[in-house]
């Protein structure tokens, strides 16, 4: 699709640091393993710059989208995409997401205080000691996987974890084995048996 090639394939000029035009890949690597926090901003910044001009485009996608979906019979594309909110009373909905909000909110306040406590022994200043962590920082483009900054908010003498990939290129795993593993991982959730095919994986 056309927005999706447009946002997979856009490429941003970065500014004074090193003036260079990244793809997504690019941007993906120095956001996971710079910690210069002007060249973390630079890309950022540059990253989030390409997405005004697909505005028109991805507000015709989403009339499009709903438009197929109630041909379909659906109420919408979120309805078609199985979102529980659309199948689910708004009231009880809403009170379902405070409920469980409020079970994982104590751990989520005092993760997000220590690793803000961390990154600011880290970056001075540019992590005040309360408040909101700089999203440029998190060690990823949209600040929604921390992984990345693991190595700067350890705790000291923490277990450093083990690198899945290492291990499965340890194993000589090739492509079908990982085609199983994956299927073994749905099986378990799904009683509906899965085969291996030409081109993928299929349920039966």
């Amino acid at each position: 699709m056309a927005i999706t090639a447009k946002a997979s394939t856009a490429k941003t000029l970065r500014g004074a640091l090193l003036p260079t035009c990244l793809d997504i890949d690019a941007i993906t690597k120095i956001m996971a393993n710079s910690t210069n926090p002007a060249e973390l901003l630079d890309v950022w910044k540059g990253w989030h710059s390409i997405s005004p001009p697909m505005r028109k485009d991805f507000t015709r996608f989403v009339e499009l989208s709903n438009k197929g979906a109630v041909e379909l019979g659906f109420t919408g594309h979120r309805a078609r995409c199985g979102d529980p909110s659309t199948t689910c009373p708004p009231t009880i909905f809403s009170k379902e997401l405070d409920r469980l909000w409020d079970q994982v909110r104590p751990l989520y306040i005092s993760l997000h205080a220590y690793v803000r406590a961390r990154l600011h022994e880290k970056y001075g200043s540019l992590v005040p000691e309360n408040g909101p962590i700089p999203a440029h920082l998190m060690g990823n483009i949209w600040a929604q996987d921390w992984s990345n900054i693991y190595k700067l908010v350890a705790p000291k003498d923490a277990d450093p974890g083990y690198d899945l990939t290492q291990i499965l290129k340890a194993r000589k795993t090739d492509p079908i084995q990982m085609v199983k593993y994956g299927e073994g991982f749905f099986n378990r959730w799904d009683s509906t048996p899965c085969r291996i095919r030409s081109g993928g994986a299929a349920c039966s």
